[in-house]
């Protein structure tokens, strides 16, 4: 591993570092807080050689120095001996014994010195101060009648207290500072080995570059996942900036030859699959384009139930010749839906068939875009099989969910049926991680609101899709008169045009647009029937001319025409953005 690769292990673990961080702080405290405070103190005497005056010479100066460096070294040991020791119980009055008082007591004479250092500890100041003192004290005494000559009088040897013990002030342990700074300094490094151990250990993904760095392939977008109130799909509201972000960069997935039959597919069940190819079919459908959603997923059919549709005639049944394509085809505005339809003994025999290549390319010829839902390709083969028939396929990732073998094993699957893989799609990604542009002001996307607002399943028509939308006119660029003449009265400058019958993309009943009324579609006319649309009702004409004879039609079909200068373009509202 690399710099990099630690940096960014520890950019995306940085909670585990923090946390063993304060952990490490937080046992140091307490364990500073746990150990009985100790106060150190420390008394220093110089021994010196006394001389008869007889020779002060350089030489016996020198002699003396060295006798007494060499001896200072032996007498650390009286500091912690009993007869050292006994006396100081007993001058003191302490409460302790001999072996352990000498666990409190150390003496040290730095190196090439005549000096002699006795250190006391206690948890009282006072008293070790008093024991270092006492223990210098009984240690010259000790000295100076060992270094008495027998039949002599005075000892050649002197003891001289040069710093008495004081009473220290901060105890000498513990160190609130030191725990502390070591309790940081462990609590760092343990948090560095266990990013970095569950960073290996862990192999699901949760970044875009991770992702593209499992499947070679860019990342189309990223969909958050928001709890709401709808129950019809996995997930709730799903932000509509993302799935167009989807949709552009599917687009642009390959400039030269932009894909316009593309298979959405997923490592593993419950990824997001359905509710993707859904929200992203709709949205194809709201960009003035004619799409397809087939529903290739014969083992676990969503769709229909997410676009509350019938799906009892669909996919099984126009491949198994039950049925005739246009049969089975739901139009919904611009967005055609074909279900999976009745449930068949071999799925992946149908959709590896010739009938369903077949089927593929014919829809392919009808729309602009054509989207189909296929099986998970680790669950069943049908996935793979039916993504080859197609430009390329979209694999959805959710987060943190697939381990990256098995994204791998995905992708090798794909490459094997000679599949192209157009790019990836994260889902149920944590919201929160920062909206993108426009967020703020782009109503939620409902994840699939039930009937796209269209007729009930009830009365959903199942018929064949229009090749082409209905025609629309303009309006006249001047409106009517406040007064309009009688019925049957032909107007001063001729015949007035006739207004036209808008279908909306997303319903099946006819809407007339005037200059004067909002863009929103109005309700549909009451007398309309949802149950059959072979073509778009007629409103009633305005300041029309009274027909030659009864028997022929008053209202003619409206014909497209160029509108003429002058008149008002009347815009198609579209609310699927």
């Amino acid at each position: 591993m690399t710099l990099l690769d630690y940096l960014r292990i520890l950019r995306k673990r940085w909670s585990t570092v923090v946390a063993l961080v304060v952990l490490g702080i937080a046992v140091a405290a307490g364990v500073t807080a746990l150990i009985p405070k100790s106060y150190q103190a420390q008394s220093t005497s110089l021994v010196t050689v006394t001389s008869d005056g007889s020779d002060a010479t350089g030489s016996s100066i020198y002699q003396g120095s060295q006798f007494t460096v060499q001896r200072v070294q032996s007498y650390t040991e009286l500091a912690t001996s009993p007869q050292v020791l006994t006396p100081v119980i007993s001058l003191l009055h302490l409460n302790t014994t001999v072996a352990d008082l000498r666990k409190k007591v150390s003496a040290q004479s730095p190196a090439a010195t005549a000096l002699l250092e006795v250190t006391a500890s206690d948890g009282n100041a006072s008293t070790a101060a008093d024991i270092a003192n006492a223990i210098a004290g009984q240690m010259r005494t000790q000295i100076e009648k060992l270094e008495t000559p027998v039949g002599a009088g005075q000892s050649r040897v002197n003891v001289t207290a040069v710093k008495p013990a004081e009473a220290p002030l901060s105890p000498a342990s513990p160190r609130l500072a030191l725990d502390l700074a070591l309790g940081l300094l462990v609590g760092a490094a343990l948090g560095v080995i266990v990013a970095v151990v569950r960073d290996q250990l862990d192999t699901r993904i949760s970044t875009a570059e991770e992702l593209q760095a499992v499947t070679g392939a860019a990342p189309l977008g990223a969909v958050a996942f928001v709890r709401q109130a709808d129950q019809r799909g996995p997930g709730a509201l799903a932000d509509r900036s993302a799935f167009s972000s989807i949709r552009t960069n599917l687009r642009l997935s390959d400039v030269d030859n932009p894909p316009r039959c593309v298979a959405v597919t997923s490592t593993l069940p419950d990824e997001g699959r359905t509710t993707t190819v859904a929200n992203l079919a709709t949205i194809l459908a709201g960009s003035e384009a004619s799409v397809c959603l087939v529903e290739a997923d014969l083992h676990r059919p969503k769709v229909a139930a997410y676009l509350g549709i019938t799906g009892a005639v669909g996919l099984s049944d126009v491949l198994s010749g039950v049925v005739d394509l246009d049969d089975a085809l739901v139009e919904r505005g611009r967005l055609t839906v074909l279900a999976a339809g009745a449930a068949v003994a071999d799925p992946g025999g149908l959709l590896s068939s010739s009938a369903m290549e077949s089927l593929v390319e014919s829809v392919r010829g009808r729309y602009d875009f054509v989207l189909i839902d296929v099986p998970p390709l680790l669950s069943v083969a049908d996935g793979a099989a039916v993504a080859r028939m197609t430009d390329g396929a979209v694999l959805v990732v959710r987060h943190r969910h697939a381990p990256r073998e098995q994204i791998r094993q995905a992708v090798q699957l794909l490459a094997t049926a000679n599949a192209r893989l157009l790019g990836t799609v994260r889902t149920f990604v944590p919201a929160g991680k920062g909206p993108g542009y426009g967020a703020r002001s782009r109503p939620a996307l409902p994840v699939v609101a039930a009937g796209l607002n269209g007729p009930t399943p009830e009365t959903a028509p199942l018929r064949r899709p229009a090749s082409n939308p209905p025609p629309v006119n303009t309006p006249p660029a001047n409106p009517p008169p406040a007064n309009p003449p009688p019925a049957n009265t032909p107007p001063a400058n001729g015949p007035a045009p006739i207004e036209p019958a808008t279908v909306h993309p997303m319903t099946e009943a006819p809407v007339t647009l005037t200059s004067h009324q909002p863009r929103y579609p109005a309700p549909a006319h009451p007398t309309a029937n949802p149950m059959h649309s072979p073509a778009p009702a007629q409103p009633t004409a305005v300041n029309s001319t009274p027909p030659p004879a009864p028997a022929v039609p008053v209202v003619q079909p409206p014909v497209a025409e160029k509108p003429a200068a002058g008149e008002a373009k009347v815009e198609q509202h579209n609310p699927a953005g």
